[in-house]
């Protein structure tokens, strides 16, 4: 097994953690052009809460989907209509 020095690793970690930053907020900013069309985008960003991530930087990747997630959620939701179920269900009767 090759050794691998801190700088190295920081190095390593550094890149992983900008490449997963980058996706983190393509997904977001996708989401928030079009949030009907595109929530696949935001699904994917839950999921990321809770994915597998390298060691070096599961923890951190975690914390800033969740940040990104909740975000999202406090710019989108002043502007969807909260409605029950069961109106619902009459108005397409």
């Amino acid at each position: 097994m090759e050794e691998v020095s801190v700088v190295e690793l920081y190095a390593k970690r550094k890149e992983l953690l900008s490449e997963r930053k980058v996706h983190i907020g393509s997904l977001a900013s996708n989401f928030l052009e079009a949030p009907q069309e595109r929530m696949i985008n935001l699904e994917k960003l839950v999921k990321l809460v809770d994915s597998d991530q390298p060691v070096v930087i599961e923890l951190t990747v975690h914390r800033l989907a969740a940040a990104s997630v909740l975000e999202i959620l406090k710019d989108v939701t002043p502007g969807f209509k909260i409605t029950h179920q069961e109106a619902r269900t009459n108005e397409k009767l």
